[in-house]
C-alpha cells in the first residue's frame, strides 16, 4: 500500500534484471510501471506524477544509489 507505481531503468554493464522483467513482474502484481532509459529520466517522470510532495524509494545496487545521490 506504499507504493503503487514502478519506473525501471537499465544498468549497463551490471548484473540486473531488464526493466521489461520488471515492468512483467510489476504489472502481474497490479502496479503501474514504466521505463526509463537514464536515471535523469527516471527522477523526473517519478517527480512529475504529482503535485504533492513524493517520495521516491530507490530499490537496486549501491553502484545505483551513488549515481542517484550524484544527480
Amino acid at each position: 500500500g506504499l507504493a503503487s507505481e514502478l519506473i525501471a531503468v537499465p544498468i549497463p554493464g551490471h548484473a540486473s534484471l531488464s526493466p521489461e522483467s520488471l515492468i512483467d513482474i510489476a504489472q502481474g502484481r497490479g502496479f503501474k510501471a514504466h521505463r526509463a532509459n537514464t536515471l535523469t529520466e527516471a527522477v523526473k517522470l517519478a517527480l512529475k506524477q504529482t503535485d504533492c510532495p513524493v517520495r521516491i524509494l530507490i530499490c537496486g545496487s549501491l553502484y545505483l544509489a551513488g549515481e542517484v545521490l550524484k544527480l
